[in-house]
């Protein structure tokens, strides 16, 4: 047991790439321990993995392993009512009249509303996001991550039938490590684009409510 011990450690080095890498590397580990597959197969996967690894993003995982992306930002001389106000405004412009099922409580300084973002013809993603106001800090939460993925159409009778659309959360496409190699690509880069939004929507809307001041001076 020790030798396969250390046979895991050489294999794959101390370099870990944040929580989502490691926790793909433990569930390949526990397949091997379990005797599911052969060391052949093992080390096939290993070296293909650290290949593949480049493109890894750091999804941030909370205490039960779900993918939990959290912002905290300031705004210096700015109170609770000022940027509560300024993220609906926000909303309003970006997301229509009001994103699907939008809870806000000005007295709490809490909003929160589900919403989803284009990734490909096959992929969009859903997701929860939870916005937490008081004096100067705002702290932004999107959570209940998941996909809606479309199947592809096909004709039939000088008719086209449009895919079926299902929605999976994101845990049902990791361990990437676990499946089959030829959809590792796909799944990163899910994944890829999901961090780039949900990094890129928290600066767009802390951009937004940080120039409350500038866009009401006219």
């Amino acid at each position: 047991m020790r030798n396969l011990l250390v046979l895991l450690l050489i294999i794959f080095g101390s370099d870990l790439y944040g929580q989502t890498d490691s926790t793909e590397k433990a569930a390949l580990n526990n397949t091997f321990l379990s005797k599911k597959i052969s060391k052949e197969k093992f080390e096939e996967i290993v070296s293909s993995w650290k290949q593949t690894m480049n493109r890894f993003p750091d999804l941030p995982l909370d205490q039960n392993g779900q993918v939990h992306y959290t912002f905290v930002n300031d705004f210096k001389n700015m109170n609770k009512e000022k940027i509560f106000r300024r993220v609906l405004e926000y909303l309003s412009i970006n997301y229509g009249l009001f994103p699907a099922n939008l809870y806000s409580n000005s007295e709490d300084g809490k909003i929160i509303f589900c919403s989803s973002f284009f990734i490909n013809d096959t992929f969009s993603g859903t997701y929860t996001a939870v916005i937490s106001i008081k004096d100067e800090k705002m702290l932004t939460e999107f959570i209940n991550i998941g996909y809606n993925e479309t199947s592809k159409g096909y004709s039939a009778t000088d008719s086209w039938i449009r895919g079926d659309t299902r929605n999976f959360s994101i845990a049902k496409y990791y361990p990437v490590i676990l499946k089959n190699q030829r959809d590792w690509v796909p799944f990163l880069n899910l994944f890829i684009a999901t961090n780039k939004y949900f990094k890129n929507e928290n600066i767009r809307l802390s951009d937004y409510s940080f120039n409350f001041d500038t866009n009401y001076k006219f």
